[in-house]
């Protein structure tokens, strides 16, 4: 993976006391952990996986074809 990616992270409490974490971004992300702490890390490690499949995913997309810009994005609402 390169670079930096932002993302936003919920920390809830969950039924069982455990610390519940979700990724706006990654609606499919849902990790536990004991604590705060915990949850962060494992939250941090899942994004970097998915970012890392999702890029090989569109590298086999491309295959042989020339790649003509390759840039980055961002939208968001006004704060």
């Amino acid at each position: 993976m390169r670079g930096q990616y932002p993302y936003t992270a919920y920390y809830v409490e969950g039924d069982s006391g455990w610390v519940v974490a979700f990724v706006a971004q990654f609606p499919s992300v849902v990790i536990q952990g004991r604590t705060i702490e915990q949850a962060r890390e494992r939250l941090r490690t899942a994004v970097e996986i998915l970012l890392d499949e999702n890029e090989e995913s569109v590298r086999e997309s491309i295959g042989n074809s020339r790649i003509l810009l390759v840039e980055e994005q961002t939208t968001g609402r006004p704060a």
